[in-house]
């Protein structure tokens, strides 16, 4: 696990916070990546980057009618696929009641 930001996007722990960074100038680049992969139809490119961050940025807190965000469901996956790699410092709670 990385500890220092690169210049790519990743996520690392600095004081005391798990920090997930994606420069902007790199936003282009993530986008390309995103259609080639297959994940949308047509491609897009950027000519605005800051405005475009602004706009990724209100879609990635967004508000479903239960609270929940796009964040919310990218860490709800990241936790658990942590967990089902084996991941230390973590085990089942006693209460499993929802």
């Amino acid at each position: 696990m990385s500890k220092h930001p690169s210049q790519s996007a990743e996520a690392y722990i600095s004081r005391g916070a798990v920090v997930i960074r994606l420069p902007i100038k790199h936003l282009d680049a993530v986008l390309d990546g995103a259609w080639a992969a297959g994940n949308y139809q047509p491609r897009y490119r950027l000519t605005d980057p800051s405005a475009f961050a602004e706009e990724f940025v209100r879609a990635l807190n967004h508000e479903q009618e239960d609270g929940t965000t796009p964040v919310h469901v990218m860490l709800d996956k990241a936790l658990y696929a942590a967990i089902e790699e084996g991941a230390e410092g973590v085990e089942e709670h006693p209460d499993q009641e929802p």
